[in-house]
């Protein structure tokens, strides 16, 4: 796994204001950018560039090849004091080294818990979240690297990606939606609309005239010159000369109406 030790830049005066870790650089830079519940040093010099109409400039300062998610602390920690040393005025809280700590399992029902009483609690909120998740897109190179992960899969993974999702069974609300139409399509007045289309659709295809021989012969065969239409009358003999050729060709017509096929 390669973990990259990343700056952000103030675009105005181009001085380095925060070192960070990351494995996904996109998903880390859209991570910074939800700063509106975050009160931290970093959050608000990025929330002034936003309101400035700018973004910070990320860049990656190494790149730690296979790293064991540990001997990237010594890396985070020398940039962080390096950086500080020259004079750079880094909105970091703490010497680094900390990003690699995960949250126990109580932390994170505690989080999970606040997030979603902010969210009941705050229309606004959803209204804004929501309109967030709906304009958010994946840059080309994302979509690059999210299709390389998916078709480099291994049979080992995708099996276990089969068995988890049969675990965890069908989400309740599709359980919810699956009743809902079953119960549209049982009511007599929805049944009756759909006889009432069907008749209809069918009434416009008999009030159809058909087109004339001439004209469907010029659409078919109206670009084609005297060679080819000698040519291809050739290769249909062809095919229907051969006994193998024209079982095959009736086999294909009785396996579309699921009749036996000719030995």
């Amino acid at each position: 796994m390669d973990v990259f030790i990343y700056s952000l830049t103030d675009p105005r005066t181009k001085e380095i204001r925060y070192v960070g870790k990351a494995i996904d650089m996109d998903k880390r830079f859209y991570g910074h950018m939800l700063v509106h519940r975050s009160n931290t040093h970093k959050s608000a010099w990025i929330k002034s560039l936003k309101r400035a109409g700018l973004k910070p400039e990320m860049d990656i300062l190494e790149t730690i090849h296979d790293s064991d998610d540990t001997d990237w602390q010594e890396s985070e920690r020398w940039w962080i004091s390096y950086l500080r040393m020259i004079g750079c005025a880094l909105t970091n809280q703490v010497d680094g080294g900390h990003g690699g700590r995960r949250a126990s399992a109580e932390t994170r029902a505690k989080q999970s818990a606040g997030i979603k009483r902010h969210f009941a609690n705050n229309p606004e909120a959803r209204a804004f979240r929501s309109k967030q998740c709906s304009e958010r897109r994946h840059s080309p190179e994302t979509i690059e690297k999210m299709r390389r992960v998916q078709s480099n899969r291994s049979p080992e993974t995708l099996a276990k990606m089969k068995a988890a999702a049969k675990a965890r069974g069908r989400p309740k609300h599709w359980q919810k939606f699956a009743e809902a139409g079953w119960a549209a399509l049982r009511d007599p007045k929805i049944q009756q609309k759909r006889i009432q289309a069907v008749r209809e659709s069918f009434t416009r295809r008999a009030a159809l005239k058909p087109p004339k021989p001439e004209k469907v012969r010029k659409m078919f065969f109206g670009k084609h010159t005297e060679e080819t239409k000698k040519r291809l009358s050739d290769i249909a003999k062809a095919q229907w000369a051969s006994k193998e050729s024209r079982n095959k060709i009736q086999n294909a017509i009785r396996r579309k109406h699921s009749l036996p096929e000719i030995v």
